[in-house]
């Protein structure tokens, strides 16, 4: 079962009541990460505590007691899998136990092809979260150190891992750093966060690097450093990650803003007078008005999403995110009071299964629009991910379902669409940073078989 989550965790100087209360300000600080459940593990007259319900961070925590420590974890769940309702048994941290001790685990990631790994197991397991931990549970060494570095050396991901003994916080990012982590640090003590839009108070904010870890204690160090092999998640930069973030030096505002002027340099079509661009609330408006900018086009935000809604692609099945998509937005005509004869150009971050583009056209079509085109500042998603994004086959990928952009324009309704290529996609991430690795499996089928094959 995949798990594409947020972890926030926080080890201060001294005890105190706050803790657990900023930990859980972190999460819902990285609520965009996963709506399924929330929790929280702390450490109180040393003995760890768990604390975790389905529901929004807001919802979970209503009830919950202020406690005296220094050491919490926190995790926000979205399951890629297809079960249905959510449960409290699959809700993190989870709590394990091993010969030094107890302690509990917070995990965002998958662990491709773990089911090959049943034969050499002496346990059952539900998620790739609880095999973790008791994975973890079944390593006999000495020493915390050493059991991590056995994690690190065995297991070559997907993982961003928590794991709090009654003395530390360890932190691990497997060895191809494909999901982000990051740490904090201030007068109050060290902080780490699947995004830096968490941890804004902090003073100093560095990225754990791939195939590290490291300790938080009375003095953050290093335990371990894995010569880092580089395979950072395009999709984070597309669509997962916070505007707020900055992840692995990119910042995630200005690359999706430069995603956009990309698309837009590669235009074909040559725009007439009444053309304006509209952006895919919410992370396609970045893409939108970068477009629009690019090319000289007046942007208007006429799409709006209705308030409380859900993010429809972490939905666990498909029902639930029809159910969403079809009453997610509506046009604000206080914008522009006439669309009749106007060419409207939609820029969305990406299309995955087509659910919520086909129900925005629809609702432009209706207003009598002269065109509608298309347009997505991300290459055609074809290929299952194996490593955490809920695209677990070909047949729910809508590019797959055409074979050529034009059936593609029919089945949406639209006029046109097309697509950001990969090529322009990388070189605009290497703008930011060009050190990066980037996995971009969905959009070309060429996953690391050293990972999907461990």
């Amino acid at each position: 079962m995949k798990e594409e989550c947020g972890v926030f965790g926080i080890y201060q100087n001294e005890s105190n009541t706050e803790t657990c209360r900023d930990v859980i300000k972190g999460l819902s600080k990285i609520q965009h990460r996963g709506q399924e459940s929330a929790g929280i593990s702390y450490v109180s007259n040393n003995k760890i505590s768990n604390y975790k319900k389905p529901g929004l961070v807001k919802e979970v925590f209503t009830d919950f007691t202020d406690k005296e420590t220094n050491m919490c974890i926190g995790h926000v769940r979205y399951s890629t899998s297809k079960c249905s309702a959510p449960s409290i048994e699959n809700a993190q941290p989870f709590i394990g136990h091993n010969s030094l001790g107890t302690f509990s685990l917070a995990h965002n990631g998958h662990i491709p092809n773990i089911d090959s790994y049943k034969h050499n197991c002496s346990f059952e397991y539900t998620t790739d979260s609880d095999f973790l931990t008791k994975y973890i549970g079944n390593i006999l060494l000495p020493t915390w150190e050493e059991i991590m570095v056995h994690v690190m050396k065995s297991i070559p991901g997907v993982y961003c891992l928590l794991i709090m003994t009654d003395t530390s916080i360890y932190v691990l990012r497997d060895r191809y750093g494909i999901r982000p982590l990051c740490i904090g640090q201030n007068k109050k003590g060290l902080y780490v966060s699947s995004e830096n839009c968490a941890i804004s108070n902090c003073d100093y904010i560095f990225d754990v690097e791939p195939g590290q870890i490291i300790e938080l204690s009375d003095n953050i160090y290093n335990v371990y450093d894995h010569p880092p092999s580089n395979l950072h998640c395009m999709f984070e930069f597309i669509y997962f990650s916070s505007p707020k973030s900055t992840i692995d030096k990119c910042n995630i505002r200005n690359i999706r803003k430069e995603f956009g002027r990309s698309l837009a340099k590669q235009e074909k079509c040559t725009w007439v007078t009444n053309t304006i661009v509209i952006g895919s609330p919410s992370s396609g408006i970045l893409a939108g008005r970068g477009y629009a900018e690019e090319l000289r086009l007046p942007y208007y935000q006429i799409l709006i999403k209705n308030e409380n809604y859900l993010r429809s692609f972490i939905m666990p099945n498909q029902k639930e995110r029809l159910n969403i998509c079809q009453n997610k937005f509506k046009l604000d005509m206080t914008i522009c009071h006439s669309l009749k004869n106007i060419t409207i150009i939609i820029v969305d971050d990406s299309i995955v299964r087509g659910n919520t583009m086909k129900n925005i056209v629809n609702l432009f079509r209706n207003k009598g629009v002269k065109e509608i085109h298309v347009r997505s500042a991300a290459p055609p998603i074809r290929y299952p991910c194996y490593f955490g994004i809920d695209m677990s086959s070909k047949k729910e990928l809508v590019a797959n379902k055409v074979e050529n952009y034009e059936d593609l324009a029919k089945y949406f309704g639209c006029t046109t669409v097309d697509y950001l290529t990969q090529y322009n996609l990388e070189h605009t991430v290497y703008q930011y940073n060009p050190n990066l690795g980037l996995c971009g499996a969905c959009f070309n089928g060429k996953y690391n078989e050293k990972l999907l094959n461990w």
